[in-house]
């Protein structure tokens, strides 16, 4: 495979994985190859009773980048870990835990 490339596990032989961007109920990840820039995302749930159309669950924008910028940062525990940048309309929420 090339780099960049994921090997398809649903299949026997592995073909390398080529869609742009798409998500994986294997790992619950989203991922994409040969790729890099903003994308839309629509959550969609179960049918709606019509059973044309889902129920809406959300929208999310992720960023795609080759490699992630990975920075360390050390606080004192207890100590509010600022966002980075500096940017200030940014707000925390607990997810899980």
């Amino acid at each position: 495979m090339r780099p960049g490339e994921v090997a398809n596990p649903l299949t026997k032989d592995s073909p390398p994985e080529t869609r742009t961007c798409w998500y994986s109920s294997l790992d619950g990840g989203i991922h994409a190859y040969n790729y890099e820039g903003r994308v839309f995302i629509e959550l969609l749930g179960a049918l709606k009773s019509d059973g044309l159309s889902r129920v809406q669950l959300g929208t999310e924008i992720i960023e795609v980048v080759k490699e992630p910028d990975i920075r360390v940062e050390r606080v004192a525990l207890g100590a509010e870990l600022l966002a980075p940048n500096g940017e200030a309309g940014l707000t925390q929420r607990v997810i899980a835990g």
